[in-house]
């Protein structure tokens, strides 16, 4: 049977199964440039919470839980690194998608400290309105899908797949975590 193609393309709600766009909290000192973004985000229906420094965003990821932390990595109070590390540290928001964005620390090495910090993606701004949109669009999926998949499993038994002494590929239901021995 030959492939359909598609009139239109899969939209971010279809594919992952989307309830709304999602929340977005979004850490920058500049009202202007917090304005600029917070306005493109919400006309493509992204719910969005706004802190201008670390100490308000940390109370604010922890009582709201947004899916996504957009976040200056210049705060007057800190930097987005470690509002990064705290945010992935945490347990109740290990899942919350952070991005870093700068137009300071653009340099490689400052990139390569926010993503190893724990950042999802680093943006150098200035950058256009469409392309932050779909990056935050494209976190707010991962973490929806891996939250599905993680209810999907949770108390589920697991289909378990993997290799034979022989070579041959073997599958089993496990009903228990797959133990050690790798039973």
């Amino acid at each position: 049977m030959p492939f359909r193609r598609l009139t239109r393309p899969v939209g971010p709600d279809e594919s992952v199964g989307l309830r709304d766009a999602g929340t977005v909290l979004h850490v920058e000192d500049s009202a202007a440039l917090r304005t600029a973004r917070s306005r493109a985000l919400e006309r493509a229906g992204f719910r969005l919470l706004e802190a201008g420094n670390l100490s308000d965003a940390w109370e604010i990821a922890l009582r709201e839980r947004p899916d996504v932390v957009l976040t200056d990595v210049k705060l007057p109070d800190g930097d987005g690194y470690a509002l990064t590390r705290r945010i992935k540290s945490h347990i109740a928001l290990a899942t919350t998608r952070v991005v870093q964005v700068s137009a300071v620390f653009v340099d490689a090495e400052s990139r390569v400290l926010g993503l190893e910090s724990g950042a999802d993606a680093y943006i150098i701004e200035p950058t256009e309105p469409a392309e932050l949109v779909a990056i935050v669009r494209a976190m707010v999926r991962g973490r929806r899908t891996e939250e599905l998949f993680g209810t999907l499993l949770d108390g589920s038994p697991m289909l378990v797949a993997g290799v034979d002494a022989n070579g041959g590929a073997g599958r089993k239901v496990a009903r228990e975590p797959v133990g050690e021995s790798g039973d």
